[in-house]
């Protein structure tokens, strides 16, 4: 028979497992909204995880603001104490909009994670490369009024 112990920590073990789960898949809702929002014929520029060579995402992202096709791209970002990613779509009527996700807004929390979703229409667009390490940002230089 199972001892107090055992049964509180693994209680306490499927209760984190869950809001991690959960916390993973919040991301997954950035990615669905780029989708939306750059319709079926935009130009999937990629999925960037940290640990992953982002070269050719932003080759991508440069050939397409020039161009003026939709497309999308998704970026994560180094977070302090949670998850970050960014995104950047222009839809097919040609609006840009910045996505950004935080894991975590109120800063590691382990039980209760309180993640957030935010778009910005942008007039214009910039590459900042603020991560010092080739892994660039994105800024929107003009938000649209």
């Amino acid at each position: 028979m199972p001892s107090h112990r055992s049964i509180t920590f693994r209680a306490a073990l499927a209760v984190t497992l869950a809001v991690s789960l959960t916390g993973c898949a919040r991301r997954s809702d950035l990615v669905q909204r780029t989708i939306q929002l750059s319709g079926p014929e935009a130009v999937d520029c990629g999925d960037v995880r940290l640990e992953d060579d982002a070269t050719a995402a932003l080759a991508c992202v440069k050939r397409e603001l020039l161009t003026g096709r939709p497309f999308r791209v998704v970026l994560d970002v180094h977070g302090i104490d949670s998850r970050i990613a960014q995104a950047l779509v222009r839809s097919p009527s040609g609006q840009l909009v910045q996505l950004r996700f935080d894991s975590d807004r109120m800063g590691g929390q382990v039980f209760f994670p309180y993640p957030a979703m935010w778009e910005s229409e942008c007039k214009t667009i910039s590459l900042d490369d603020r991560e010092g390490r080739g892994l660039q940002t994105f800024s929107c230089d003009q938000p649209a009024v």
